[in-house]
């Protein structure tokens, strides 16, 4: 009768050891998963602002850039004398060739292939 309440002892000591293991597991992995989630939002946080700036910053881009929406406040802003008298409407372009000297961009609408 001993050895057998011997047996029944270690039988509970196992099973607590068991439900102990997985109760540290479950808490594990609960933890875990609260630490991921904190990492992905950080991570999405940064896309996030980082999609903004660039957002913000070709909204600024556009207000420099002349295409068909708003040629006619871009010429205007262009002062007359740099205009050329030979017929052309187009301002004079500075060294680069791609930006007139008031800082207007001209859109050439020029496809890339990919």
């Amino acid at each position: 009768q001993a050895a057998r309440r011997q047996r029944k002892q270690e039988h509970l000591r196992r099973v607590g050891e068991d439900m102990k293991r997985r109760a540290i597991l479950k808490d594990r992995k609960r933890i875990e998963g609260k630490v991921n989630e904190a990492v992905e939002m950080a991570r999405r946080s940064k896309m996030k602002r980082r999609r903004l700036f660039w957002l913000r910053r070709m909204e600024n881009l556009s207000k420099l850039i002349a295409s068909s929406d708003n040629l006619d406040e871009a010429m205007a802003a262009i002062p007359g004398e740099l205009l050329q008298a030979g017929g052309s409407s187009l301002p004079a372009l500075d060294s680069s060739g791609s930006q007139s000297s008031t800082g207007v961009f001209l859109s050439r609408n020029v496809s890339v292939p990919f």
